[in-house]
């Protein structure tokens, strides 16, 4: 009896979501300031990625300098590199109106349009906004943490010096 073929579920995900290539090096500077002209910009709002939609016959694009510089972010994080450019992160408050031609789209749906590199940078970045979000006070005394860690993505406890 002939067994029907089926994928296994990585092999599923990977046909949904393929693997990342070589354009996206992750990494955890400091954001610059003043921001680079050439950044890459993975905003979010609440759960959905912002896209640039300059035309709608174009491909919907990660966000770039002109289309942030008017945004106000709540917090923004450098995620890496994306063929050699800055990759930042940034959070705007729910319910914030979007600028003309940005779109907002849901990570997932965002994974069939974006190409791979600028996808794992806003997948990385999403994790990086939840990290900060979740991390804002120290588990050990309850003190806020406003120190970040030069040496790796971390904060430090001014006060009893515990790491997160």
């Amino acid at each position: 009896q002939a067994r029907a073929h089926r994928l296994s579920p990585a092999r599923a995900m990977l046909a949904i979501f393929p693997p990342p290539d070589d354009r996206f090096s992750p990494g955890c500077d400091a954001v610059p300031d003043p921001r680079p002209g050439d950044a890459r910009w993975c905003v979010f709002r609440g759960a959905d990625l912002l896209l640039l939609q300059r035309d709608h016959a174009d491909a919907p694009s990660l966000l770039d300098e002109s289309a942030v510089a008017g945004l106000s972010l709540l917090r923004a994080h450098h995620v890496g590199r994306i063929d050699g450019h800055p990759a930042l992160v940034g959070e705007l408050a729910p319910g914030v109106e979007l600028p003309e031609g940005v779109i907002a789209s849901n990570l997932r749906a965002a994974a069939t349009t974006l190409p791979s590199a600028e996808w794992t940078a806003a997948a990385l970045g999403s994790q990086v906004l939840h990290w900060d979000r979740t991390n804002r006070f120290c588990g050990d005394c309850g003190t806020r943490m406003t120190q970040p860690d030069p040496a790796e993505r971390a904060k430090r406890c001014g006060q009893c010096g515990h790491v997160v």
